[in-house]
């Protein structure tokens, strides 16, 4: 009688769509093993490509492509929910900017670990390259990473897998350890060298990076964003963190009004789009149909902590001398009041009043000297349909003095408010 065929081992590869991953992916293949990818959504991987062009999913499509032409599988892992409480409290802390890479490498690794003992996988692999980030791909950190995952001897690194310690799959004969590679640090010239000896077509830029998180202007704003949520709330439950505002930190011109306060605003059609995505339960800018413009979304935290922040606004616009405030403010008094308790109690005709003439600033209408229509309206999602449930229209001049506004305003580092 003869022997049962052996079965192939099985390998779970993280994958990004990237050079790195891609490789990992061909030298498992070429041993023998059965790979299918993993793709782990954080949901903080949006690049100024997917801006520029107004996505607002960051499952990439390079991943599938790149899948493809490798001919496996792909799962994708969902862990957007999770990784919020990651990001504000990392238990290793932040890289350069607000990047929990060790952290998140834990915590994807967990989550595939989950999906390996699920389906009855035998180990998991990276395009992890030893020295290439100075976080999580040190060699101690590499070890610390693969214990507390949860994986000790069974997280494979292909590319520098003759630098590390002896896996199970390398001890059990499954992965042959001569045929793994010996890359580290940062040069790519390597990669370079096997992807053309693969003769890989469908991979993304070397790095593969697209992290938010990893963005120095991106980390101004979020640690901004986390002051004053430690100033204005009595606690962090009050007021729940959402992927949503996660996203809008990351997107367009943001102008703080005073604390807890932003206007943001889109500095193309793709950041206009995506800016719209996110407007349910926001009060959103728009300029007159007639004449092209950012959309706006004023990003508020409720203040619990009963401090005079609005003196900050007070300070740097005096609403009784500018641009005849007080024949609107009774019409803004009226739109407010239709709006829920947060948005009345925490947002003032004020607020609404410099936030227009901050948009119509961009508008096209900006230098024609003439007042520019704003529509100021709530929206929300009534019986599943985006509704405008309370709307105002102002006629407001441009706000295009830079006497008027302060540094105080501006959220990204090193650029005055009326850089274009």
């Amino acid at each position: 009688m003869s022997e049962a065929p052996i079965k192939p081992k099985k390998a779970y590869v993280l994958t990004s769509g990237g050079l790195d991953s891609t490789i990992a992916v061909k030298m498992l293949q070429e041993q023998g093993i059965e790979v299918t990818g993993v793709y782990v959504s954080t949901g903080f991987c949006l690049n100024s490509h997917q801006k520029k062009a107004g996505r607002f999913d960051d499952t990439k499509p390079d991943v599938f492509k790149v899948t493809e032409e490798l001919g496996i599988d792909l799962e994708v892992i969902d862990i957007s929910k999770d990784y919020l409480s990651i990001i504000t409290n990392p238990v290793y802390g932040w890289g350069k900017n607000v990047n929990p890479c060790i952290d998140c490498r834990i915590h994807m690794l967990q989550k595939t670990r989950e999906l390996m003992e699920k389906n009855g996988f035998d180990f998991i692999a990276t395009g992890e390259v030893l020295g290439q980030r100075p976080m999580s791909q040190r060699s101690d950190t590499s070890k610390l990473i693969e214990e507390k995952s949860g994986l000790k001897g069974f997280l494979l690194r292909p590319l520098s897998g003759q630098l590390h310690k002896i896996t199970e799959p390398e001890r059990l004969g499954w992965v042959d350890r001569n045929k793994l590679g010996q890359i580290q640090g940062r040069s790519r010239k390597h990669q370079f060298k096997l992807a053309k000896h693969y003769n890989l077509q469908n991979v993304s830029s070397p790095a593969g990076g697209c992290c938010l998180l990893t963005d120095e202007t991106y980390a101004v704003r979020f640690k901004d964003y986390l002051k004053d949520r430690k100033s204005l709330l009595t606690s962090d439950q009050s007021q729940p963190l959402t992927l949503n505002t996660m996203m809008i930190l990351g997107t367009g011109r943001q102008v703080k009004i005073r604390t807890g306060l932003k206007l943001i605003m889109g500095r193309n059609e793709g950041e206009n789009k995506l800016l719209s995505h996110y407007a349910v339960e926001h009060i959103v800018f728009e300029p007159d149909e007639d004449f092209p413009g950012p959309t706006g979304l004023l990003e508020f935290i409720r203040n619990e902590n009963n401090k005079d922040t609005n003196q900050e606004l007070i300070n740097i616009w005096q609403v009784k001398t500018h641009n005849n405030a007080n024949d609107q403010i009774s019409a803004i008094n009226d739109f407010l009041n239709i709006c829920d308790k947060p948005f009345k109690h925490n947002i003032t005709p004020e607020d609404i009043l410099i936030c227009s003439e901050i948009l119509a600033r961009y508008a096209d209408t900006m230098n024609n000297g003439e007042k520019t229509q704003i529509r100021v309206s709530l929206q929300k999602n009534v019986n599943q349909v985006r509704t405008r449930v309370a709307e105002i229209k102002l006629n407001v001049f441009a706000l295009n003095n830079e006497n008027v506004l302060s540094k105080q305003l501006v959220i990204k580092p090193n650029e005055k408010f009326f850089n274009t």
